[in-house]
This record gives C-alpha cells, sequence and structure tokens, in this order.
C-alpha cells in the first residue's frame, strides 16, 4: 500500500515478576485499536500497515503474556484485560495531564516571600 511500515525495536527485558515492561507507543497502538474497534482502520490512522501493526500488538500481548485483542473477519475487539489496561492508560494519561497542568498553574502564580531583615525592629 506504499504506507511506512512500523519499526520492530529490540525485545525489551522482563520487568518485576518476570513481566514485560509496556511500551508508550505499544499502548498507544493498542488505544487506537480500541478507538477504531478494527485494526486496519487503527493502522491507517497511523499510517503504518496493517500486517505492521498485527505484528506490533502480537509481540506486544507476547511480552505481557496476556490475550489483549481478539481479531476477527469483522474487526478487532478488546479482551477484558485489553480494556483493563486502556482503562488504566486513559487514567494515569488524565493524572499526567492534571499534574502538569497544575505543576504549571503554581510556576505560573506570583511568589511572595517575607523575610525579616536583621535590620529591622521587633514588634
Amino acid at each position: 500500500t506504499g504506507l511506512p511500515t512500523a519499526p520492530a525495536g529490540p525485545p525489551r527485558p522482563a520487568g518485576p515478576a518476570g513481566r514485560a515492561d509496556a511500551d508508550a507507543a505499544d499502548l498507544r497502538l493498542l488505544q487506537s485499536v480500541a478507538a477504531s474497534g478494527s485494526i486496519n482502520r487503527a493502522a491507517t490512522q497511523l499510517m503504518i500497515t496493517q500486517p505492521a501493526l498485527s505484528r506490533r500488538l502480537t509481540r506486544f500481548e507476547a511480552r505481557l503474556g496476556v490475550q489483549l485483542l481478539v481479531r476477527g473477519a469483522s474487526g478487532a475487539t478488546l479482551t477484558p484485560a485489553g480494556w483493563r489496561l486502556v482503562d488504566r492508560v486513559v487514567a494515569a494519561e488524565a493524572a499526567f495531564a492534571a499534574a502538569i497542568e497544575q505543576d504549571c498553574r503554581i510556576d505560573r502564580s506570583p511568589a511572595i516571600l517575607t523575610a525579616r531583615s536583621p535590620f529591622s525592629r521587633q514588634r
């Protein structure tokens, strides 16, 4: 189709308790499939080929050791584990955005410092 393929990248090392670490890019790919309901539509939106996206998701599932998608002729549906992961990622992104917003708001507010001078009179 002339679309670029997603880079495979090296396998990621296993994390705590033997679980592989999730890659933010793979989480976004899963979110895209969840939003579009189709690996093909997600691939088109992401501007990568459908086989490349499918391979990335299959490797992601293998690294995590859990099935995230049920693939069928009418599209792809997330498994309960897939929905839990997407829900947690969305919640984490919202918490991160709120933290950034709060920190930026704090940084924009004027700071008022009071200090006693050793030369000021005590009251």
